[in-house]
């Protein structure tokens, strides 16, 4: 079938699991019997107390070396045993690839992906990937861009593996009903997380309106005391003109009180003025009393 690099990483991924890296090399060994066919395979892994071998393939003896592995730990670089001239110079490799009846190897190094000479993050698991076939040439047409990058993965997938199973995570049908309770807990928080989300969206609208609605209720509250301390001084100016009405008022009745006689005028008008007319001609002549009867 058509090979496709990222679904292949993906699965190798997708492979890692605490039971010591044999899943991580099963599907390793399905996915380079597309890539590179071969009769025989292994990772190496290098470690400090030696070389932790991960056969596949159904070949369980050792095939490479030390001396192959560490001149490709060395190099860094994949190198290609197509028949017995190029396998002399590994005595120890060839005498694992006679014993398994091997004429043609390929090795790569685990977590260098190849035309990238440094990578940002950190150190990469030191090890080999190692495949193997019964004649010679077999893997002069095998894709190093595709199987560089697998073999990287590889190692990752190996060197995860490896830290799950010594923390004891569980592996097998145990695993796998950890991850169905995770993934089920996983959405039962998501799903508490988008309610919540929600929640928060409802309230947060909530809030901007009672926040417009306290910004109205403000401004019509400046509005009223405007209009209270406009009326106050409306009040005040009628109050003053009022006291000012009440003065004028009380000035203008007291005035012709003073004007006024303290005697009552005599009774008759006419004969008062002719009195006075008589009065200013000089002559003076006393009222005509009653009549004599």
């Amino acid at each position: 079938m058509p090979l496709h690099l990222p679904d292949s990483l993906l699965a190798l991924a997708a492979s890692i699991d605490g039971d010591g890296g044999h899943e991580v090399c099963r599907t390793l060994s399905s996915l380079l019997h597309d890539a590179a066919p071969f009769d025989a395979g292994e990772v190496v892994l290098q470690e400090a107390r030696g070389f932790h071998r991960f056969p596949f393939g159904g070949e369980e003896r050792p095939l490479a070396g030390e001396d192959l592995v560490r001149h490709v730990l060395a190099h860094r670089a994949p190198i290609r045993l197509d028949d017995a001239p190029d396998i002399e110079p590994f005595p120890e490799t060839a005498a694992f690839l006679q014993a398994s009846q091997m004429r043609s190897a390929l090795a790569l190094p685990l977590g260098i992906i190849l035309h990238v000479p440094s990578l940002p993050h950190a150190a990469s698991p030191t090890g080999v990937l190692v495949v193997a076939r019964r004649y010679g040439w077999a893997f002069v047409g095998a894709s190093l861009n595709f199987m560089g990058p697998l073999a990287a993965m590889a190692g990752y997938a190996l060197d995860r593996a490896l830290a799950l199973t010594a923390l004891g995570h569980p592996a097998g049908g145990d695993a796998g009903d950890a991850r169905d309770a995770l993934r089920l807990e996983g959405a039962t928080l998501l799903s508490e997380v988008t309610q919540l989300r929600a929640e928060g969206r409802a309230r947060g609208e909530e809030t901007r309106s009672l926040g417009e609605r306290l910004a109205k209720a403000n401004d019509q509250l400046a509005e009223a005391r405007g209009a209270t301390m406009a009326a106050q001084s409306a009040l005040d100016q009628a109050l003053q003109r009022c006291h000012e009405l009440e003065a004028r008022l009380e000035a203008s009745s007291s005035a012709p009180e003073a004007g006024a006689s303290p005697s009552s005028p005599p009774a008759g008008g006419g004969s008062s003025r002719h009195s006075r007319r008589r009065n200013r001609g000089g002559s003076f002549e006393p009222p005509s009393g009653p009549a004599s009867p």
